[in-house]
């Protein structure tokens, strides 16, 4: 680890309280009144070419700034959608856009617009269920459901399974800066190693946790200061690196998502609002509707968030559609429909 990197453990463990003070927020909102097709929506995503994709309850939406393009379900197309409730969006370092739909990874084939559920055997086509999907540093596709994981190579289409019987319950996924898996099951953390192709354990919750049936609900790889886990009843914890031990956040929170916005701040999705953390100064800032204000996010149960190339955020919520927020406003001065928060 580089001086840089101690430096920057030794400020996040040692710096006092202080607050932030932000300028006003103009959220830009979409929704079934602009042709986004519902306004719940579980996921966002923006591809390499500049559109963006969302993924609602119902049906799945290309944006290009202007109009909104609906994919659905079609009983009578057997390359559409198999569902129309839309859950993951990703897409892979060979710019292939993969979609979470009715339980099946799906690629989308720009060509003819339509879908084709992953296949271990892409000859025969035979749908392999799964539900969420990342990639990792060497160019494997990993893929998650209850049951099992999977790791596929896109370079020789060669695939490993790794049951649940051997392994663990996978309840949540995603990858580290370094592009290493990182999953946890309902209570624990699970870190891949390429070296021993096994699952190294890291504890999370306590006993007491666990017993209260607290459940992990969200995860991001915070460089090199350790592991964001957000909570269903218990906020959201930092696993730290250095000390393997974990702390609480921001308490008393049901937390969905975790987006970093920098290596420094990351925008934590409740069912209560937004919450703006910055890592280093431990201080929060709050964001959630104003009936007063139209420019306040549209909802405060948030659903995901979403940085695109431009610095912009997107905020996908469950009765509001979308609230974006464009680079401009980020820069804050003062606060506007929120507060700030000290954290221990």
């Amino acid at each position: 680890m580089n001086i840089r990197s101690v430096i920057l453990i030794l400020l996040v463990l040692t710096v006092g309280y202080s607050t932030g003070i932000a300028h006003e927020l103009y959220f830009r909102h979409y929704n079934n009144k602009d042709g986004l097709s519902h306004n719940t929506v579980n996921c966002s995503l923006q591809d390499k070419k500049g559109f963006m994709w969302f993924g609602t309850e119902d049906w799945l939406n290309r944006f290009d700034g202007y109009t909104f393009t609906v994919y659905r379900h079609n009983s009578f197309q057997p390359n559409s959608l198999p569902d129309n409730r839309i859950t993951h969006l990703f897409e892979d370092s060979e710019g292939n856009l993969w979609i979470g739909s009715g339980g099946y990874i799906c690629r989308f084939h720009e060509e003819d617009e339509t879908f084709h559920p992953f296949s271990f055997t892409p000859e025969t086509e035979h749908p392999e269920p799964f539900w969420d999907i990342r990639e990792d540093n060497r160019k494997n596709l990993w893929l998650r459901e209850s049951r099992r994981i999977a790791r596929y190579s896109l370079t020789d289409h060669s695939h490993t399974i790794y049951p649940e019987t051997d392994y663990f319950r996978a309840a949540m996924m995603t990858t580290t800066r370094e592009g290493i898996p990182l999953f946890s099951d309902m209570f624990d953390l699970y870190l891949y190693s390429p070296e021993n192709d096994n699952f190294i354990f890291i504890p999370l919750l306590t006993e007491k946790e666990k017993e209260q049936q607290i459940h992990i609900t969200a995860l991001c790889h915070a460089p090199d200061v350790g592991i964001l886990v957000g909570t269903d009843k218990d906020g959201l914890k930092l696993w730290r690196v250095q000390e393997k031990t974990t702390v609480t956040l921001i308490p008393d929170i049901q937390v969905r998502v975790i987006t970093p916005f920098n290596p420094y701040t990351y925008w934590i999705g409740s069912e209560s609002g937004v919450y703006i953390y910055n890592i280093l100064k431990r201080t929060a800032t709050h964001l959630t509707k104003s009936l007063t204000n139209e420019y306040t996010i549209g909802d405060n149960a948030i659903y995901s968030i979403f940085k695109d190339r431009e610095g912009g955020m997107w905020v996908g919520t469950f009765f509001g559609g979308l609230s974006y927020l464009p680079n401009e406003y980020i820069s804050f001065n003062r606060f506007i429909g929120g507060k700030p928060i000290l954290t221990c």
